[in-house]
This record gives structure tokens, C-alpha cells and sequence, in this order.
């Protein structure tokens, strides 16, 4: 069964880099009008990597005309920052007592799967992965075994990670990020069915899991693999035409 990307939703830094930003060593995403995808109470409650998942998500489903997807998977390499850094900054202060329970509940990795299943009213399959690096691979490679299987016809699958200033000054501190290093943050959300729409992007036809370090040397490899294919597959045809001639005389 065939797996297609029928569309995208995607919030994300600007792609002109400046020097500004290159300074502050941070890109932080360019974000829409989110009074377009939430009520003004839910604004106030939800930290803003639930909104940028969310509001991807939507646009999304929105551009493959899907109401109800099959299932909902994120991936998440850190989760939800903001929440998590304003729960602990608040139990330092108030010395873990009256403490906001709010910032605690959507501290949780899952916060922005089931926040996108909630405003839809979905009651289907609902999974987050958190694998670091390999966060977005393991919920794409979930979505695609469920199409696989003939588990679901439509999936909505993404991936998101913020940015905040606590994060970039402890990940900087301990050497995660390098002085050359520029950070990111970004959503993107990816509508994949068995049915190929009129304005599908591409077929998904396998996944692969790359490190960092080691995406160079896959490239390289992957290239040199299929120009030796390639070279096979003309010596063999070059065989059959001297093949088909010598049979002919």
C-alpha cells in the first residue's frame, strides 16, 4: 500500500537568516494571528508551542480537507519549555507552595497531541514520541506503519520544539550548543493517507534513520549507491542490445 504526504502546515523561522539573528545565536518563528485557530480563553491558558503545534495542524488538515484524521502523532524533542520553566521558577519562588497547577499539567510532552485532538474532538489513536533527535522520525515512522498495516487511511503526523531563553542559556552552559551553533524552533505538521490527492506533494516511500553527524556520509553513500545502480542497470542494458544483435545476425 502506498504512503503520500498530501499536505503541509507549517510555522517556522523566516529563511533569510540576518545578522541580528545570527548575534543572538537564536531563529524564532515567524507566527500567525492565532485568533484565527483558538477562542480568547483558550489564548490566555496555552503556552506557545501548543499553539504553533496546533495552529500547524490545523492548517494542515485544513489544506487536505480532512475533518477527523485516522490518529494524531507528534514528536517532541523537548517538549513544552515555557510551562516547564514557569512551573519551576514559580515552585523556587513561592517555596512549593500555592503553586498554579496549569503550567504543571501542560509541562508534559503529550500536551500538544492531545490539545490538537481536543479542539477537534478526536477520539482516535494519540501517541507522542520524545526521542531527542529522533523525536519526528519515530512519529513519522508510526504514521507510516499504521497506513502500512490498513490501520488508518489519514494520519496527521509533526513535529515541534521551541526555543526559550532558559533552554538556550543552559544548553549553551553545558556545551550542547556550540558558539557557532545557531538555535531553532519551528512546527510542522504533515496530512499522510493511501489516497493520493490532487495536490499531493510526494510519496513516502521509506524512512531512514540519520544521525547528525552522520547525515553527510548517508548522503554521500545513498548517491554513490544509486549512481552505481544506475550504472549497473546501463551495463546491462548495453549487454542485452549487443545480446540482441549478435542473436539477430
Amino acid at each position: 500500500m502506498a504512503v503520500y504526504i498530501n499536505s503541509i502546515g507549517q510555522i517556522a523561522p523566516n529563511s533569510l537568516v540576518n545578522a541580528e539573528q545570527i548575534a543572538t545565536g537564536k531563529l524564532t518563528c515567524i507566527e500567525p494571528d492565532y485568533s484565527a485557530f483558538f477562542d480568547s480563553r483558550t489564548l490566555r491558558r496555552i503556552s506557545r508551542i501548543i499553539k504553533m503545534g496546533t495552529a500547524s495542524a490545523m492548517m494542515a488538515l485544513e489544506n487536505a480537507a480532512v475533518e477527523i484524521p485516522d490518529a494524531i502523532i507528534v514528536g517532541t524533542g523537548f517538549g513544552c519549555q515555557e510551562d516547564t520553566s514557569l512551573f519551576l521558577r514559580k515552585m523556587i519562588t513561592n517555596k512549593e507552595e500555592t503553586l498554579n497547577p496549569t503550567p504543571f499539567i501542560f509541562s508534559t510532552h503529550n500536551s500538544i497531541a492531545s490539545q490538537i485532538a481536543l479542539l477537534l474532538k478526536c477520539h482516535e489513536y494519540n501517541s507522542t514520541y520524545s526521542h531527542r533527535n529522533f523525536s519526528f522520525e519515530s512519529a513519522l515512522l508510526d504514521a507510516f506503519l499504521l497506513i502500512k498495516d490498513d490501520d488508518a487511511q489519514h494520519v496527521l503526523v509533526g513535529g515541534v520544539d521551541e526555543i526559550i531563553d532558559d533552554s538556550f542559556d543552559l544548553f549553551t552552559r553545558i556545551g550542547y550548543l556550540k558558539p557557532t551553533d545557531i538555535a531553532g524552533e519551528g512546527a510542522s505538521f504533515f496530512v499522510l493517507s493511501d489516497v493520493k490527492s490532487k495536490d499531493c506533494f510526494a510519496e513516502l516511500k521509506s524512512i531512514e534513520f540519520v544521525a547528525n553527524t552522520e547525515i553527510a556520509t548517508s548522503l554521500t553513500k545513498r548517491i554513490h549507491s544509486t549512481m552505481n545502480i544506475q550504472l549497473m542497470q546501463l551495463l546491462l542494458a548495453v549487454i542485452l542490445i549487443m545480446y540482441i544483435k549478435t542473436t539477430k545476425i
